[in-house]
């Protein structure tokens, strides 16, 4: 529950929580979810940049809040990388392409996903 004498600390809160639910919704495979969060994510972002002033009695909490959710970031960040790159060789596997030249083109001897036969 948000400190309410330190509106700060719940800008921070509401942040956290959209970096938690964008978690959730990673590690459930939730596609629905994370697009639906997008707003919600750039909400929190948005009022967390309005932050101009601490108050000095609420630094504390403010620096306790901050540390929780730079943790949730690195979590939500890790988890990510780790699925783009299961994702990356779940399609090296297959042949698809994933490797692209400065101009946007697939290398060659590469299949595009077009071409991959997902029932096979």
């Amino acid at each position: 529950m948000p400190d309410e004498r330190a509106p700060v600390v719940a800008t921070i809160q509401r942040l956290r929580t959209a970096i938690d639910a964008v978690t959730a919704a990673l590690v459930d495979g939730d596609e629905a979810s994370l697009l639906a969060l997008e707003g919600e994510l750039v909400g929190a972002l948005g009022a967390t940049m309005r932050i101009h002033a601490i108050d000095a009695a609420d630094r504390e909490l403010v620096r306790a809040e901050l540390q929780h959710t730079r943790a949730a970031l690195l979590r939500c960040l890790g988890l990510g990388a780790t699925l783009r790159q299961v994702g990356l060789e779940s399609l090296r596997a297959l042949g698809v392409a994933v490797d692209y030249d400065r101009g946007g083109s697939v290398k060659p001897g590469i299949r595009r996903a077009r071409d991959v036969n997902a029932r096979a």
